[in-house]
């Protein structure tokens, strides 16, 4: 390889045979040339550090958001996002929905994800049962009835709703319940 103005590799010559036997091809090290100075002008992928310890026996501390490569195998050391503003992420997937009215006997689901079961405990209240279960608590719950007040208690395994009216009387709706949970998984 021959180098020009600014650190530039201006040609390759001579391809290297790798050790099973492969030509590295003209074209391969014209790609891989092209790759180098697209970094060196600053124009291809930049890395912050890249530490490469080709005997693989050598212990490499490397600092902390540096990719580091060894003879033994690859190590990432990589800094932990901050959330984009705006973004959807685990937290935000609905772990749980389900639409739902009762009349004084067991809730008529119209729509659910993630409900196996429905039970009406006494006026007003229902415990619903997860397909699958939720490994926390999720972060939020988004509920309407037609007039009222919704409650809840979660576990991860099911989730107790209570309704009530304006005066805060449980009451059985005949009309649509909604809630999600959003987080949980």
């Amino acid at each position: 390889m021959a180098t020009g103005a600014a650190g530039k590799i201006t040609e390759y010559t001579d391809p290297p045979v790798i050790n099973n036997g492969t030509v590295f091809t003209p074209t391969a090290g014209a790609n891989i040339i092209a790759n180098i100075n697209r970094l060196i002008d600053g124009n291809g992928v930049t890395l912050k550090a890249l530490q490469i310890d080709g005997t693989g026996n050598n212990a490499v501390t490397a600092p902390s958001g540096v990719v580091q490569v060894s003879g033994t195998g690859v190590q990432a050391t990589l800094p932990t996002p901050a959330p984009l503003v705006g973004g959807v992420f685990k937290d935000l997937l609905p772990s749980a929905a389900v639409t739902f009215s009762s009349s004084g006997s067991a809730p008529s689901i119209s729509n659910a994800y993630n409900i196996t079961s429905a039970v009406r405990n006494s006026t007003g209240n229902y415990t619903f049962t997860f397909v699958t279960s939720l490994s926390r608590t999720p972060i939020a719950m988004v509920a309407s009835a037609t007039a009222g007040f919704i409650t809840c208690t979660i576990t991860s395994t099911t989730i107790t709703i209570t309704t009530a009216n304006t005066s805060n009387t449980a009451t059985d709706y005949n009309s649509p319940v909604h809630f999600t949970l959003l987080g949980g998984f």
